[in-house]
């Protein structure tokens, strides 16, 4: 099924969609609930604002990505790469 140029809202519940292609879409706003998005590739999206929460993050890589007022577990993830990378230059391997 194609969806093009228009502005849907849509309730999926108990469907397969795996290998779908979401290009130039808006999702804001959206509930994802026992969602299985393993091995998905997230690329150029806007996240801010997004709540993850009782999430499996198992091996999830994040690169080349604005992090300013992340949090993980309430702790700034810009204070934990700070400390990390202090740790690296007292401790160099």
């Amino acid at each position: 099924m194609k969806l093009a140029g228009t502005a849907e809202q849509i309730e999926a519940t108990q469907c397969d969609l795996s290998g779908s292609h979401f290009c130039d879409v808006k999702l804001a706003g959206s509930v994802f609930e026992n969602a299985d998005i393993s091995h998905a590739l997230l690329e150029n999206v806007n996240l801010a604002g997004t709540t993850v929460r009782n999430a499996n993050l198992t091996g999830v890589s994040l690169a080349d990505c604005a992090i300013e007022g992340m949090t993980i577990e309430g702790v700034p993830v810009s204070e934990m790469m700070a400390a990390w990378r202090s740790a690296r230059i007292s401790n160099p391997s």
